[in-house]
């Protein structure tokens, strides 16, 4: 996989010289019986390798970035910077630089797959390490988001996770904090349900969700 994944890469990065992200697509394994293969807005389900016509809008229901098959020129870096330090843990610290470089380059995308999210993985993150992760604020991107409507979209879908992430932990103020950013419009009825919730219940309903993944059910509380 390894190997398959360089070839891909190697392939649009002398295809499209020009992109600062260049993206490969993955599949989320839940086992030998289900394997969920994200399709993406704006883009053809069958092969297709190109420049991305719109990243933000595309990434709405799933990430066109996964860090596991993406590759950044070094002359990106350069010009938009290095990750983003006072984010930790996985709290947003690869949004905040596909953002960045979304920002000013285009984004090259090859939907043959490159890697699998194995989805059991994900049970092991308790509620108690939100707590010890700085998550990105997503405020950095205030102006942007102001213009750029898929941009602001894709900023609320994070938000909205980030929200639900820290009342799951307990964490009010954090939960308010995400929660005032986002525009009423770009919630989801479900996403609303859940804001609404006890954080007692809420928490037991997320349990469940990781308990149905093991079984390769998955749910979704945003789409």
């Amino acid at each position: 996989m390894v190997s398959n994944s360089f070839r891909i890469i190697v392939s649009i990065v002398q295809k499209f010289p020009e992109a600062g992200l260049l993206a490969t697509n993955y599949q989320f394994y839940f086992s030998d019986k289900k394997i969920i293969q994200p399709t993406f807005d704006g883009i053809p389900a069958e092969k297709w390798s190109g420049i991305v016509p719109d990243f933000f809008a595309s990434s709405m229901k799933f990430r066109l970035a996964w860090t596991s098959a993406v590759a950044v020129k070094k002359e990106t870096f350069e010009t938009v910077g290095t990750f983003d330090e006072n984010i930790t843990l996985g709290a947003g610290e690869d949004t905040d630089m596909w953002i960045r470089i979304a920002l000013n380059y285009p984004v090259a995308f090859d939907n043959e797959v490159s890697a699998y999210y194995q989805m059991a993985t994900e049970n092991r993150i308790s509620l108690s390490k939100t707590l010890e992760r700085k998550f990105s604020k997503l405020d950095k991107f205030s102006i942007e988001e102001q213009t750029n409507s898929s941009l602001k979209k894709y900023l609320d879908l994070y938000r909205a996770e980030f929200a639900l992430k820290h009342k799951l932990a307990g964490d009010e103020k954090s939960f308010h904090f995400y929660k005032k950013a986002i525009s009423k419009e770009n919630l989801h009825w479900k996403t609303k349900f859940l804001f609404k919730l006890p954080t007692v219940l809420l928490q037991q309903l997320y349990f469940l969700k990781k308990k149905l993944e093991l079984f390769g059910i998955s749910t979704n509380a945003y789409h």
